[in-house]
C-alpha cells in the first residue's frame, strides 16, 4: 500500500488484522426442556438469576453446542400494527400539509 503523506508526517502502519466478532448464547438448562430463544418482544422482562447461586452449577461443568431452529414468527400484536397505522397516517398528513403551504406560499409571490 502507497500512502501520499502531502505534507503530513508519515503514519505508523503496522500489519491489518481481520477481526471477526463472535456471539454465543449460553442457557442454563437445569432439565430436559426444550429452550426458547425470544427477541423483539419488547413485552418481556429481562431475564433475572443470580450468579453467586448459580455459580456452584455453572463453574468446571462442561458447554454443550446447540443448533437453532427455524425462526417461527410469533402472532401479530394487534396494538402495534394500529401504531404503525397511527403513524404512516399522520407522517402523510403533516407531508400533505407542508406541500399546501408551499403551493400557497409560492402563489402568494406568483402574485406579488
Amino acid at each position: 500500500m502507497v500512502v501520499d503523506e502531502g505534507d503530513n508526517h508519515p503514519l505508523a502502519l503496522e500489519a491489518p488484522r481481520l477481526e471477526l466478532p463472535l456471539f454465543r448464547l449460553r442457557y442454563f438448562n437445569p432439565g430436559k426442556a426444550k429452550l426458547t430463544l425470544l427477541y423483539g418482544n419488547d413485552t418481556l422482562s429481562h431475564p433475572e438469576y443470580d450468579i453467586q447461586l448459580l455459580a456452584p452449577q455453572l463453574v468446571g461443568v462442561s458447554s454443550q453446542e446447540l443448533t437453532l431452529d427455524q425462526e417461527i414468527r410469533s402472532p401479530a400484536n394487534p396494538a402495534r400494527a394500529t401504531s404503525v397505522r397511527v403513524f404512516w397516517a399522520t407522517l402523510i398528513i403533516a407531508v400533505l400539509v407542508v406541500m399546501a403551504l408551499l403551493v400557497r406560499l409560492l402563489r402568494v409571490e406568483k402574485t406579488a
